[in-house]
């Protein structure tokens, strides 16, 4: 008999251990009520602007601050390219490269809102390709 009280002790601790565990992990209906955060629109990610490399000598791309200019460059190699920019409160350039078995490309990100002029240097080809980035 004592055994038997022992082991339904037991397995009422461990029951309402897990019960009381599952309650504290979930969110009751008015949970967010009090929170600053508001839940009723959602943040869509913005996609990058793609630009082949052959087509930007001479270009204007626009961009939203925040949003990326991703360079294709085909079969040149991306980890060959600098860029020069005038004003680099609108505009920040990231150099592109190889790593491991994944390549990226080189990239401009819309920072603040203006227009900054861009010279981007192939030092495998000596191609110089002038564009201007306007950032909304």
């Amino acid at each position: 008999m004592n055994s038997t009280f022992s082991k339904l002790t037991a397995i009422t601790a461990i029951s309402a251990a897990a019960v009381f565990g599952l309650a504290a992990c979930s969110s009751g209906a008015d949970a967010n009520k009090d929170s600053d955060v508001d839940n009723s629109s959602t943040t869509q990610l913005v996609g990058p602007v793609v630009v082949d490399v052959a087509t930007l000598d001479g270009t204007d791309v626009t961009v939203n601050a925040g949003q990326m200019i991703d360079i294709t460059t085909g079969d040149l190699d991306p980890a060959s390219f600098a860029a020069t920019i005038a004003d680099a409160k609108v505009a920040t350039f990231t150099a592109g490269g190889k790593n491991g078995s994944a390549t990226f490309n080189p990239g401009i990100t819309g920072v603040a809102s203006g227009m900054t002029k861009v010279t981007l240097t192939d030092s495998a080809t000596g191609k110089v390709y002038n564009f201007t980035v306007t950032v909304n």
